[in-house]
């Protein structure tokens, strides 16, 4: 209970511009001489040797840099400041109006850790980064000098997976090749390139008793920004941070072969991601577009199709030439303990909704 209570108000203060408050100054007198055989806990805080009170600091000034081992140190970069920080050894790398976005932190702020923590994770997310590191400097009293130092990724990574994968009682070979580029335009973006490549074991759809493989591939093609790509201004960009953004653009094709049918689609999508502080996780796409092109259907699945539309079953049109289009919400809601130090579990709640034919409500595209 005390080590608990001293965390408590450890965490409060260092939210309040107590940089350098230890936890030794948090002190405890119980007293358990009291007649009704309670014990009474008094606390309180210890004043510092050398001073007569605790000082608050604030951030004065804030300078990021990269590291020295991944730029060329023969050609000196001229500092640029944006939004109030300082960028060092920029040149090549980022822009620093784009990262800057990404470092909720102002001068003459006071200090508090939650905003440093918020940092080393929004810049971890960017996937930019081996490490962050973030260290302060007392440079005058009440005064502190952030300074961060990031590492870069390479902007290249292949990676590739092979295994196998169990399908109706049976072991089947699966291969994912995937290509990723980053920060190509300057504008932490992540481009990616992946591929794939597997057999399944299923049930042929003339026969429910035989089993057949299915090959696959597919390759697909995404752009992902780690903001809202929208004609926003400026402000409303820094503004919409809070929320974490990300948007993903996607052009894919995905090739099926069966004994019953050759399957071609073509897909592509724009979806927007946000969350608030640890609740909703929202994905929104407003425009995805699969055409869908059905090929060398086999005679006995023909005639199944036919007599399933006799029967008034509209399976066949899922195997004519298709242009769909749709529009799809779907949010997320996960309601933690407040306490950190509390087991799960947690509540779970996600919402999903979806609208179809949205090109052929406007126009007629047959």
């Amino acid at each position: 209970m005390p080590s608990q209570e001293r965390d408590r108000i450890h965490q409060l203060l260092s939210n309040q511009g107590y940089f350098n408050f230890s936890k030794q100054y948090i002190r405890f007198n119980v007293d358990n001489t009291t007649l009704d055989k309670s014990v009474i806990v008094e606390t309180f805080i210890a004043i510092p040797v050398d001073s007569a009170v605790h000082p608050t600091f604030r951030i004065k000034d804030i300078t990021v840099e990269v590291d020295a081992n991944d730029t060329d140190t023969t050609q000196t970069q001229p500092a640029v400041v944006q939004h109030g920080i300082t960028f060092k050894r920029w040149e090549g790398h980022f822009n620093p109006k784009v990262l800057a976005y990404k470092i909720p932190l102002v001068p003459a702020q006071r200090y508090r850790k939650e905003d440093i923590i918020e940092v080393r994770k929004s810049l971890n997310r960017l996937s930019m980064f081996k490490y962050v590191d973030i260290t302060h400097k007392v440079t005058g009293p009440g005064d502190l000098s952030s300074h961060i130092r990031v590492s870069l990724l390479d902007r290249y990574q292949l990676s590739n997976e092979f295994g196998l994968q169990v399908a109706q009682s049976l072991p089947l070979p699966f291969y994912k090749l995937s290509l990723q580029s980053r920060n190509f335009w300057g504008k932490l973006e992540v481009m990616s390139l992946d591929a794939h490549v597997h057999t399944e074991g299923v049930v042929t759809l003339t026969d429910e008793h035989t089993l057949v493989s299915s090959k696959a591939w597919g390759i697909d093609w995404s752009l992902s920004f780690p903001h809202f790509l929208l004609p926003l201004k400026e402000k409303a960009y820094a503004t919409l941070e809070t929320l974490r953004p990300t948007t993903k653009l996607l052009l894919g094709y995905d090739f099926v072969h069966r004994p019953e049918y050759i399957q071609h689609t073509f897909k592509t999508f724009i979806n927007y991601t946000w969350q608030d502080r640890g609740v909703g996780n929202y994905v929104l796409t407003p425009l995805q577009i699969d055409l869908i092109n059905t090929m060398n259907v086999s005679e006995a699945f023909r005639k199944r199709l036919e007599k399933l539309k006799t029967e008034g079953n509209n399976l066949y049109r899922t195997f004519n030439p298709s242009w769909v289009s749709h529009a799809a919400f779907r949010a997320a809601f996960c309601a933690r303990p407040e306490d950190a130090n509390k087991p799960l579990p947690y509540s779970r709640l996600q919402l999903y909704l979806e609208s179809g034919g949205l090109l052929q409500n406007l126009f007629d595209l047959r």
